[in-house]
């Protein structure tokens, strides 16, 4: 567990994704959604056992653009990563068009990701 020391918050015991999936024999994900703020490539990081053995078939991603302290951009890791994984990407809506990464996705706040190859 790690203490922000703000007051007024909650301590909770956080696990990462892979983890969680092995401790409770969960070996596919059909949707994940992940949606916390700016830190949606450590989430990532911590499912990548599953993400690059094809174990989630689709991530619904909210992305932030804004650069941290250090200069790197959460949203532009997580599409670098997923895309490495062999993930392809669409604006969210009733019609999904499956493409590659590229600079349409900085106009964009969410996209679903699909993994389409083995």
């Amino acid at each position: 567990m790690r203490d922000l020391g703000d007051s007024g918050t909650e301590r909770v015991q956080a696990v990462c994704i892979d983890q969680f999936c092995e401790d409770h024999i969960i070996t596919y994900i059909d949707l994940m959604k992940i949606d916390i703020q700016g830190h949606e490539y450590s989430a990532l990081e911590g499912a990548e056992r599953l993400i690059r053995s094809g174990r989630v078939g689709i991530i619904f991603l909210e992305l932030n653009w804004a650069k941290n302290a250090n200069g790197s951009c959460a949203a532009a890791e997580s599409i670098r990563f997923l895309e490495q994984a062999g993930y392809r990407f669409s604006r969210p809506g009733q019609r999904l068009n499956w493409g590659r990464a590229g600079d349409w996705l900085e106009s964009v706040s969410d996209v679903v990701a699909k993994r389409v190859r083995p």
